[in-house]
């Protein structure tokens, strides 16, 4: 199961930390100032997802950099077209006379649009940006653990929204099969993902059908969380979410306004409570939580978010 914490307070910046079962490495959504945030959970990091580069959802970039010199990290950066250019911005805005080359290196993976990512590497002491390569989409990121899908939001610049899947997984039932476990449950485990009933089994030097094992065997879908940040509350982009996250697991959503203020939210390209509960409600998600919220509210304001969230998500 994917495990998301928030590393923000509700009056804070936006900042997700995502862990995953028996899995050691760990992953960053979004760089918003957040307090909650540690040194152990940015030295844990595999890769740092951002949406868009606003100072909200990049500032604390150069808290997760410091915690990480000198660690020999080669971490992941994904994020919208234009974010290699800022973050070695942000890389060439010190002074590195005392770092080595391989005290740490950031892979980025900048997203051009739905089908093309390019990849750039970026390492000190001169951080120079090196094009090592291309990657098709939609598949962003993607280990024995997890694979991250994207979507490109309008919000008056691109905003990635991100859709982290667990891959599936097939569970043998022994306590219904015949046979006892062996080398053979790995093999008819491969078929069955593979759909291919004719692949024989050897057990116990006889060959039996795949198709004939596969009652013994279910299926387990791999757990979908997502990550859906600024976006302007509009039919275009609740169309994209709804076929990027339809049954999702879990869905963290940004939430910036009222509905009272819904015009101010249209304004500035935003989201408010009410839109955003009925697109997560469309799209069949599970369990969605409203975040994000403007710098405008005190703390009852954003109870009150919450509220009309949860009363429009049912």
């Amino acid at each position: 199961m994917i495990h998301a914490t928030l590393k923000n307070l509700p009056t804070e910046d936006i900042c997700i930390h995502l862990s995953i079962d028996n899995h050691a490495k760990q992953y960053l959504c979004e760089c918003g100032s957040a307090s909650l945030l540690s040194k152990k959970d940015c030295l844990n990091l595999a890769a740092i997802f951002i949406s868009h580069t606003h100072i909200d959802h990049f500032v604390n970039f150069d808290t997760v950099l410091r915690h990480q010199l000198g660690s020999g990290m080669r971490v992941v950066v994904c994020g919208p077209k234009g974010i290699a250019k800022q973050l070695q911005a942000k890389l060439r805005a010190y002074n590195w006379n005392l770092i080595a080359e391989n005290e740490l290196q950031y892979e980025i993976r900048e997203i051009q649009n739905e089908r093309r990512i390019k990849i750039y590497q970026v390492s000190p002491p001169k951080w120079n940006l090196q094009l090592i390569g291309e990657l098709d989409g939609p598949i962003l990121y993607q280990n024995e653990a997890v694979e991250v899908r994207f979507t490109i939001l309008d919000h008056g610049t691109p905003s990635i929204a991100y859709s982290f899947q667990e891959p599936n997984a097939v569970n043998f039932q022994q306590d219904e099969a015949p046979f006892a476990p062996g080398p053979w449950v790995k093999m008819a485990k491969a078929a069955f993902l593979a759909n291919s009933p004719e692949t024989p089994i050897n057990i116990q030097g006889q060959d039996y059908p795949a198709g004939e094992l596969f009652p013994y065997f279910r299926l387990k879908t791999g757990y979908r969380l997502g990550v859906v940040m600024d976006h302007l509350a509009s039919e275009a982009n609740h169309e994209k979410i709804m076929e990027t996250f339809q049954n999702a697991d879990q869905v963290f959503i940004e939430t910036y306004y009222l509905n009272e203020d819904r015009e101010l939210a249209l304004q500035n390209r935003h989201s408010y409570a009410k839109a955003s509960a009925e697109v997560m409600r469309r799209a069949g998600v599970k369990n969605a939580t409203p975040v994000h919220f403007s710098r405008r509210y005190m703390e009852e304001d954003i109870q009150m978010i919450q509220h009309q969230f949860q009363a429009a998500f049912g």
